[in-house]
């Protein structure tokens, strides 16, 4: 079994032994949404639920039913860790990169070009690693400061940034 070491790992190994709960959804880096199966109840649910972070070695947690949602709850893995590939961490940052360069050019197509992204690229790696570090991939981890001052560190994002403008480029 891959090694329980971030929530979408621990959603892959709960999702087949459950019978209680219907769906998961990551809700942030320690913590996955829930919704309970059909003619089960949400106890039931959380009942199994524990039961099954106990035999996966996932405790302690802490449980929360939704308010207003009766069939949703939460569990959160209060001493997770979440550790993830360096893969995982570029593609984030790809992610990010496109879902800004793409509120540039709904904005202001004109401005979604390959030279006008570059000469704002101080801003928009400002802008990705200050949602690195609030992001889950991030939590409980290093501070802004710490990324952004480490020029080893923003040398690698800028390298990210312009793979990215390239790939979004094309894809324009």
């Amino acid at each position: 079994m891959e090694e329980l070491v971030n929530i979408e790992n621990i959603i892959d190994a709960l999702n087949p032994l459950t019978k209680q709960v219907k769906s998961f959804r990551k809700f942030d880096g320690i913590t996955i949404e829930c919704t309970k199966n059909e003619g089960t109840t949400v106890d039931k649910a959380i009942n199994e639920m524990t039961a099954l972070c106990t035999k996966l070695k996932l405790m302690p947690i802490a449980t929360e039913v939704r308010k207003g949602d009766p069939e949703l709850f939460a569990v959160q893995f209060t001493e997770l860790m979440p550790k993830y590939t360096n893969e995982q961490v570029v593609a984030m940052y790809k992610d990010t990169f496109m879902f800004l360069f793409n509120n540039i050019k709904m904005k202001d197509p004109a401005s979604a070009t390959k030279p006008m992204l570059i000469e704002n690229m101080d801003s928009l790696v400002k802008h990705a690693i200050m949602i690195y570090c609030r992001s889950n991939i991030n939590q409980y981890k290093e501070s802004f400061d710490t990324y952004y001052t480490n020029t080893k560190y923003r040398a690698k994002i800028n390298g990210i940034f312009l793979e990215s403008v390239e790939e979004f480029i094309a894809g324009v």
